[in-house]
């Protein structure tokens, strides 16, 4: 779900982020204007391919919101880009 305000959209992630879902997510992100917000807080897990996504939106200015106590510990944890071999 997308909310915009003034300046700012915010994109709410439910569920599980797999990489079946990363294309959809990014091409939401690339579809916003100003500032945007990642709403984190019905997020229940993501493989590594949607840590890697969300890490690499806040590398390119996202604000995380929300974020579970798991999600936080494996954002901490997962390298960014192809630091390590799957």
């Amino acid at each position: 779900m997308k909310m915009s305000g003034e300046s700012t959209t915010t994109i709410q992630i439910h569920g599980r982020l797999t990489v079946d879902g990363v294309t959809d997510l990014e091409r939401e992100c690339r579809s916003t204007e100003g500032k945007l917000s990642l709403d984190l807080t019905q997020l229940k897990s993501a493989d590594r391919a949607g840590i890697r996504a969300i890490k690499a939106l806040v590398g390119n200015g996202a604000r995380l919101e929300g974020a579970p106590p798991y999600i936080r510990l494996l954002l901490d944890r997962e390298p960014i880009g192809d630091e390590t071999q799957d």
